[in-house]
């Protein structure tokens, strides 16, 4: 059975809570506590990852920036093909280095990984430098954090401010967001947080402009709108454009609360034009979203959210000052 969400400003028969109710405190502790033993697997060479092969002494047998074809090989002067895919760095050396005995009198080799798309961890929004970066064996979020180039600042009102929205920022693994608050890594200190990172990591850093709502899925103008009082859902209907066609109107999710431990809720739209259902009122930082296809669960909501969320990562500024006129 569907939660009911109690909110004064809501129609309890009409509001329901979907997904997966929101985490409890000693939920969150118990799940950080198994991610914090999450170790990742010693790193081996993957497709497509890209090394340095240095030759000691032979200038002209070294090579830079070999990418790992399709068939697990790299190609080597003199010796030619040498597949090293699935290999640790130390099992692609040795074998590089018997493959040059033939040639050479106990060649020393050095393998150098420069890029490991195998083993890389993504981060987008306000840091110094938004990217996808090559990940260790003992990294963490704040290393993933530092690595990245730390918060991204700005000016307002003549005073440098941090346009990094830690509330509403998160961490995604392998579908899933996890439990983690960056407001109490970062401004409480607390390295419960502070979890292993893991290959295929994806870490979104939204902005601090929080007097915002976000309009996306299958509307005409999806993008990030200003709030202001007493805004409902029928004005960001309106903002975006209406529905494209297929939209599911009776289906519109509202996530409330950030995409780390969200409140979400459906909407009947028609219901509210019809006058069956009170206009739902939105808070900032709402984000609503029209699907055109069923919605089961949560993780599927946030399959079908954050493609677009990414994208947008508070580009509607072209709309706001449109909607404030």
């Amino acid at each position: 059975m569907p939660h009911i969400v109690d909110s004064p400003e809501m129609d309890k028969a009409a509001y329901t809570f979907v997904g997966a109710r929101p985490r409890t405190e000693q939920q969150v502790v118990e799940q950080l506590r198994e991610l914090q033993k999450v170790r990742m697997e010693p790193y081996t060479i993957g497709m497509s990852d890209v090394l340095d092969v240095e030759v000691y002494n032979e200038t002209e047998l070294s090579s830079t920036n070999l990418t790992v074809r399709t068939d697990g090989c790299i190609s080597l002067p003199l010796v030619g093909d040498i597949e090293v895919m699935e290999l640790s760095v130390s099992e692609a050396t040795a074998k590089v280095e018997k493959a040059y005995e033939k040639y050479l009198v106990e060649p020393r080799v050095t393998i150098n990984p420069v890029q490991m798309k195998s083993g890389s961890y993504t981060i987008l929004g306000k840091v110094g430098s938004s990217g996808t970066y090559p990940i260790s064996s003992q990294m963490t979020l704040l290393d993933a954090i530092a690595t990245a180039g730390g918060f991204r600042t700005g000016m307002f009102r003549g005073n440098t401010v941090e346009m990094a929205d830690l509330e509403n920022s998160y961490i995604v693994r392998d579908g899933k967001t996890l439990p983690v608050s960056f407001v109490k890594l970062i401004r409480e200190h607390d390295m419960l947080h502070n979890i292993p990172l893991l290959p295929g990591d994806y870490i979104y850093i939204p902005s601090t402009r929080n007097q915002e709502i976000y309009v996306f899925g299958a509307v005409p103008s999806a993008a990030a709108y200003a709030y202001r009082d007493n805004m409902t859902v029928s004005h960001a209907v309106t903002y975006s454009g209406g529905f494209k066609v297929g939209a599911r109107k009776k289906d519109i999710r509202i996530v409330r609360g950030g995409l780390s431990n969200p409140v979400v809720f459906t909407v009947n739209y028609p219901k509210i034009l019809d006058g069956q259902m009170l206009d739902f009122k939105l808070k900032p930082g709402d984000i609503v979203y029209v699907p055109q296809t069923h919605i089961a669960n949560w993780n599927d909501l946030i399959s079908q959210i954050m493609p677009t969320f990414e994208t947008l990562d508070y580009a509607g500024v072209t709309n706001n000052e449109e909607s404030r006129r």
